[in-house]
């Protein structure tokens, strides 16, 4: 379970973000605070995995950078639809940059993704961050979201080389589970064959080879 601490100003919308990670099965939210609190002593208290940090409506690029002085974690930023430059902030180390009105899923799986070292982009934001991109492997969030965290587990093992039945021993499942989650990944990848897989997910960022 990824531990998720959720960072806002207004507590309504800490409240609807806790409410939205709440019904996905793979994330708990163990915290909530608003950016105003000491950040070392949150950290401490709550050890989450990723922070989300909610922007609102009306901070710039030079008030949201700083962010990351303090919040020293995969943090996953939250912003409205906006045309100003946001190249600064895959330069200033975010883990991902999604607007404000995400769905569960894609909450989901933009943690999960994160939580594995990627970076997560919007794709209505990857013009603006072009400027400033990362080095960070990175996705758009709409093709990965499909993916679910089972599903990047077999892919993961499928790239170091084990069969069905080697992955189903270390996840504990089926080697029949194990295909069933594999023709699921490739259908969602679009591809026909196992090594198709693991290169289409590595040219695409959901995976690092």
């Amino acid at each position: 379970m990824t531990r998720l601490l959720i960072i806002a100003a207004d507590p309504l919308v800490r409240s609807a973000l806790g409410a939205i990670a709440g019904q996905t099965d793979d994330l708990t939210v163990v915290g909530q605070a608003s950016p105003d609190e000491d950040a070392v002593e949150v950290l401490n208290v709550y050890r989450p995995d990723v922070v989300i940090f909610d922007a609102g409506w009306s901070l710039t690029v030079d008030e949201i950078v700083p962010v990351l002085d303090e919040w020293t974690l995969p943090m996953i930023l939250l912003i409205p639809e906006t045309e100003e430059p946001l190249g600064e902030l895959l330069t200033a180390g975010f883990a991902g940059i999604l607007n404000r009105s995400i769905n569960e899923d894609q909450l989901e799986a933009a943690v999960m993704a994160v939580n594995q070292g990627l970076v997560v982009i919007d794709p209505d934001y990857a013009e603006s961050l072009s400027a400033g991109a990362s080095s960070s492997p990175q996705f758009e969030l709409d093709t990965v979201e499909a993916l679910t965290p089972r599903e990047f587990d077999v892919l993961e093992l499928l790239a170091d080389g084990l069969t069905n039945r080697e992955i189903g021993a270390k996840l504990g499942i089926s080697h029949h589970t194990v295909k069933f989650h594999l023709t699921s990944l490739m259908d969602k990848l679009d591809v026909h064959s196992r090594t198709e897989a693991v290169t289409t997910a590595s040219r695409l960022g959901i995976l690092e080879i």
